[in-house]
């Protein structure tokens, strides 16, 4: 089972209009099965790739578009919310703790970009992860390298450049030797219409397949498929319901 340290990601969620056809979409695409769940909405859905859970489909908050949202792992969600706060940071809902679920809160930084926390405590957090189907890289869009200056406030990340001469930082939690992600300064040519957000990739075997098959399911290809080097092949898609989300084989 994966092991998550303090201010990694351990569990994603989808905000869905339908959770219902979220979840036809993404298990035709993904092979996930979804299974519903007694919640705060009515609507959550667990998921999981060959029985191991790593996330969950609810119906979005009002006032929100569709959208994949990380959840990153934190002692104490009260502290966190003061730490938010206090670096500029707006809580959106919680702490919440529904029965069978860990306590979770979510939170808006100061440029937009939404994402949650999770005291995991007796869940653990995501059963499978970086394995096939399931989560792997998390990205922050973002038009400001500055933007990193709230996370390492409130999570502690430390930060070092992707590749000489490259604005891109990758990401890693404080107690972990591993990078989990990066923050991506969009370019200039980049309409200004595309918001600041966390997205993620879900690793497959065959990216070029897996997003012929998503447009086919009604998603539209929004990059590539491309070869990026020290990552790997990757493409970003737009689901159905308007929610970005990527695919990836690593090199």
């Amino acid at each position: 089972m994966p092991r998550f340290y303090d201010g990694e990601p351990c569990w994603v969620e989808l905000y869905a209009n339908d959770t219902d056809a979220a979840a036809a979409f993404y298990t035709d695409l993904f092979g996930w099965r979804t299974e519903p769940v007694t919640d705060r909405t009515g609507h959550y859905r667990a998921i999981s790739v060959d029985g191991d859970e790593f996330g969950g489909i609810t119906s979005r908050l009002a006032g929100n578009v569709p959208e994949w949202l990380p959840f990153f792992k934190v002692a104490d969600v009260g502290a966190t919310i003061v730490a938010v706060t206090a670096a500029g940071g707006a809580t959106e809902f919680g702490p919440d703790h529904a029965p069978g679920m860990p306590v979770m809160a979510l939170f808006r930084d100061p440029a937009g970009a939404r994402f949650g926390v999770t005291r995991a405590g007796e869940h653990g957090g995501a059963r499978c992860w970086h394995s096939d189907g399931a989560p792997s890289h998390f990205t922050l869009l973002s038009r400001d390298p500055g933007q990193l200056d709230f996370y390492r406030a409130v999570f502690d990340w430390r930060s070092e450049p992707l590749r000489a001469r490259s604005a891109d930082l990758l990401l890693t939690a404080a107690k972990s030797g591993e990078s989990f992600g990066k923050l991506h300064v969009l370019g200039e040519a980049v309409p200004y219409d595309v918001p600041i957000r966390w997205v993620h990739d879900f690793l497959v075997g065959d990216v070029d397949a897996v997003a012929a098959a998503a447009e086919r399911l009604g998603a539209s290809l929004d990059y590539g498929p491309a070869q990026v080097p020290g990552i790997g092949r990757i493409a970003f898609l737009t689901d159905p319901a308007g929610a970005g989300f990527g695919v990836a084989t690593p090199e």
